[in-house]
């Protein structure tokens, strides 16, 4: 029974988080570089961020366009 519950997960995109660092701010969004590509992301941690700083990134469900800053490292 696992391993069939494991093999049906192994199918889902999973959720991952990543670490990155704010390169530069467009009004309510953070450019972050995540595996060679630039993104925008939305800060998720309600507190105020600088170019420069080491963030955390969460994807939910590995989905690009739903990621956001969830911790400064």
């Amino acid at each position: 029974m696992e391993s069939i519950l494991q093999k049906n997960a192994n199918n889902y995109p999973q959720s991952r988080d990543v670490a990155s660092v704010i390169t530069n701010i467009h009004q309510d969004q953070y450019e972050v570089p995540i595996e060679g590509a630039v993104y925008l992301v939305k800060n998720g941690v309600g507190v105020h961020l600088n170019i420069g700083d080491p963030v955390w990134i969460h994807i939910p469900n590995g989905n690009m366009t739903e990621m956001f800053i969830m911790a400064k490292k």
